[in-house]
């Protein structure tokens, strides 16, 4: 059971003869993650979580590529379909440290998750490698050119939408670590790499539209809608789940 395991995590009960209800007999599918990994470890081990098809880890911070290595070692997440590592953080304090964080190699989802159709990142360190199901990789909130190059070599066959967010270099770059190169994008813009990609979004912080222009007139621009985002849009997650 799940209930009242740490003092920092909001309880809560889970009918074991029903798994897929709360207590309350209300059908369920999404939980949103805060707590020591040791919990994780707990829950994805736990029967319901055979039943979870949105997952968000909330805290990750330096501690992303644990979070994921956790995920990997448990059960394999049969009815996944979306996983979202960190949350937005709120105010500046919560910001120090976000661009250091460091997800690793993403490979060990596709096994952990093997129907996963959706990845949120709030990890810009990453690399992507083999995932057979990932439909929409959203990386919004930034992706180092280390991170963009593993797109390239990445095996995504059925990748249709993708989401990067990356510094712009000016007088005070927000994030000096996500100042992409002229060239990043580079080996993705021959249109070679993700065959099957219909949608590319580019978040620029600040706005700039540079790389934007770049990217339409580019073979890749061609064959893929290529759009320029904002980051003041609402990048809040779906609070719509049960909250460990």
């Amino acid at each position: 059971m799940l209930s009242e395991i740490e003092d920092n995590l909001i309880s809560y009960a889970y009918d074991m003869k029903s798994p897929a209800t709360d207590r309350e007999g209300t059908a369920w599918r999404k939980v949103a993650f805060s707590g020591p990994l040791k919990i994780l470890a707990k829950l994805v081990k736990h029967p319901v979580a055979q039943k979870l098809e949105t997952l968000t880890v909330v805290d990750i911070d330096e501690k992303a590529d644990k979070a994921i290595r956790v995920l990997a070692e448990g059960p394999p997440l049969a009815a996944l379909r979306e996983l979202r590592l960190g949350f937005l953080p709120e105010g500046q304090d919560e910001l120090v440290g976000f661009e250091e964080r460091n997800c690793g190699d993403l490979t060990a989802l596709s096994r952990a998750c093997p129907q996963l159709e959706i990845l949120r990142l709030l990890c810009p360190g990453f690399v992507i490698g083999h995932h057979p199901t990932l439909r929409v990789l959203d990386a919004r909130t930034g992706a180092r050119p280390s991170s963009v190059a593993s797109l390239a070599k990445a095996s995504l066959p059925s990748l249709q939408e993708l989401h990067l967010g990356f510094g712009v270099e000016d007088d005070e770059a927000m994030y000096a670590s996500l100042v992409w190169p002229a060239k990043t994008l580079q080996p993705l813009l021959d249109g070679e790499a993700l065959p099957t990609l219909r949608r590319l979004c580019l978040w620029p912080m600040p706005e700039d539209d540079g790389l934007f222009k770049l990217a339409k007139a580019s073979p890749l621009g061609k064959r893929v809608k290529i759009e320029l985002r904002s980051v003041d849009d609402d990048l809040e997650a779906d609070t719509d789940a049960y909250t460990l």
